[in-house]
């Protein structure tokens, strides 16, 4: 799963780009979904265990924790798109209407974003239980409204935009989770 993520420390101008590798592709959203759970227990897991044996993050343990992310983001972005080329071009034009924090392109089955990371975001998910809190909380958002917009013939576009919009919010979340653990930003 190659991931490459770059940040401006400064502007906090950040660029992301993801390909994923053919096992998450191959993968049906239920997999996907289960997957992500799996990963997203292992991020809490690994954080409880090297912190007890620790009291802290260090080297070795801050690539196991980047290298999850980067799984859970592809992961995530693969099921995102599986779920958008479920849909009407009707229902998938009202994205553009949406202000996403991360929009991600899909050209040649990879996935690219650029954009900025709000500093104050960044120095508030300096603990790992709040970051997880938030993303764990977008999560079960997103499996509600998938749910909703699968047992729907017609979903509509509320629906839609609800599910894109707890994507953004997990997309952005973890990001901001992959960059202060790789900085050592992250507390208990």
């Amino acid at each position: 799963m190659p991931v490459y993520f770059e940040i401006d420390n400064k502007s906090f101008d950040y660029t992301l780009q993801i390909i994923p590798l053919s096992d998450a592709s191959n993968l049906d959203q239920a997999e996907l979904l289960k997957n992500i759970a799996v990963y997203i227990g292992n991020l809490k897991t690994r954080y409880e265990n090297d912190i007890k044996r620790a009291g802290k993050i260090l080297g070795q343990e801050r690539i196991k924790f980047v290298e999850i992310t980067d799984k859970l983001l592809t992961l995530l972005m693969t099921l995102l798109d599986s779920i958008k080329n479920n849909f009407s071009n009707d229902i998938q034009l009202s994205e553009k209407n949406i202000n996403l924090k991360i929009p991600i392109e899909n050209r040649n089955k990879k996935f690219y974003s650029d954009g900025n990371l709000k500093e104050e975001d960044i120095n508030n998910f300096n603990k790992f239980e709040k970051a997880h809190t938030v993303i764990v909380n977008n999560l079960k958002i997103i499996l509600l409204k998938y749910r909703e917009m699968m047992s729907k013939s017609n979903p509509n576009t509320d629906i839609y935009k609800v599910l894109l919009t707890a994507f953004d919010d997990v997309f952005y979340n973890l990001i901001i989770l992959r960059h202060n653990i790789k900085n050592c930003i992250i507390d208990k």
